[in-house]
């Protein structure tokens, strides 16, 4: 019997209190000194994993690359939830690569419209036109990678999903499992970063390549549904036990994050002109912020005050509100202007002070039609506000 107070003992009651730091989950979902990193992936994708999306082949058959790319295009940028109704609506309108390649821009842009980031929907449509004069879809993640808005990450999940290339996918949430598991010092969004991880991703894939479709979505839901950017559910991921940040409890250090820098506000003036049940809209230039949608003529300027306006002939404007919308670099802030002309001449001079190039581009149309056609997320919620109060 080893005494309490022997060095036996006291050696013990260490080893158990550093043992009791450092363990791991104890469910199936742990480590095993026989499992690799994608052998857990997979038993835990078995029961757990998002298996039924609408893009998933059924048992047997082979999956559709037109319908994985759809897919992927639309999740860049994108969470699941708000995509899925967008999918089924935009495959619904446009079923096969020729249907989309035949389709004209604006067709396609509203389709698209409400889902944001619309060079995706301009770049899916001129790859559809590239495929369709090549004669066949892309085979390889390389082919993949060649068509526009197709970048390493959306051609390497498609290449795994359709042809069981061994090709890692690093999307946002990947490269987030992939930084905890090494406890990445590189900042995030850094070139170096990305090195890093494309050569630890590669070195987790499944040797067999008919296992590639199903990792590649398991690694992407256990991004998206466990290893979450705040509290993530350590003790249901099936790769915690080689994880070196949950094994120091420095989750929340990882990944590290880029340098922050203070995101500029630009202020806009929108006219919004209404005349028997219609509204003006302009169909902007296809390049550029919103290209090729409609959207409200903007100002120059703040608009004259209202008894100003009067004084000078200048038809009387009446704000209806503010939007504020978050891109990318920056912050839009639009103050909305009502104007309802009643001539020709009325037109002419509220678009005097407008920043339009071409005003010619202007189309009057009821704002359920304009529903119908592709229109910023911003100025589709002013339309929906403004419909409902008149």
């Amino acid at each position: 019997m080893v005494e309490p107070d022997s060095p036996a003992f006291r050696a013990a009651r260490i080893f158990d209190a550093w043992f009791r730091r450092n363990e791991r989950p104890t469910t199936a979902m742990s480590v095993s000194a026989e499992l690799s990193f994608s052998e857990l992936l997979l038993r835990w994708a078995a029961d757990h994993g998002r298996n039924a999306l609408p893009w998933h082949p059924r048992a047997g058959e082979p999956a559709d690359p037109y319908r994985v790319w759809v897919s992927e295009i639309m999740l860049q940028q994108t969470q699941l939830s708000t995509m899925l109704p967008y999918y089924h609506r935009f495959v619904a309108r446009f079923p096969s690569v020729r249907d989309l390649a035949l389709a004209q821009e604006s067709e396609v842009l509203a389709a698209w419209s409400g889902l944001g980031y619309y060079a995706r929907a301009r770049n899916l449509l001129a790859a559809s036109r590239a495929i369709e004069r090549g004669g066949c879809m892309p085979r390889s993640a390389s082919e993949w990678e060649a068509l526009p808005g197709v970048g390493a990450s959306t051609a390497a999940a498609i290449a795994s999903v359709t042809r069981c290339e061994r090709a890692a996918v690093l999307d946002g949430n990947v490269r987030r499992v992939f930084a905890r598991q090494v406890c990445a010092t590189e900042p995030w969004g850094s070139a170096a970063l990305a090195r890093r991880l494309q050569v630890e991703a590669q070195a987790r894939l499944p040797l067999e390549a008919r296992q590639m479709p199903a990792y590649t979505q398991a690694i992407m839901d256990l991004g998206a549904t466990v290893c979450l950017p705040r509290r993530p559910a350590c003790s249901r991921c099936p790769v915690a036990g080689s994880c070196l940040a949950f094994a120091r409890e420095q989750t929340d250090r990882f990944p590290v994050p880029a340098d922050k820098r203070a995101r500029p506000t630009r202020q806009a003036w929108w006219l919004l002109m209404q005349h028997e049940g219609q509204w003006a809209f302009l169909r902007r230039p296809p390049q550029g912020l919103w290209g090729g949608l409609l959207t409200l003529p903007e100002l120059a300027s703040a608009p004259p005050r209202s008894l100003e306006a009067r004084r000078s002939g200048h038809p009387d404007l009446q704000s209806v509100g503010e939007i504020v919308h978050d891109f990318t670099h920056f912050t839009l802030k639009a103050a909305v202007f009502r104007a309802q002309p009643q001539s020709q001449q009325d037109v002419q001079t509220l678009m005097s002070d407008s920043l339009a190039d071409d005003p010619s581009a202007m189309v009057w149309i009821t704002p359920e039609r304009a529903l119908q056609e592709g229109l910023p997320a911003p100025l589709r919620r002013l339309v929906v506000s403004l419909g409902r109060d008149e």
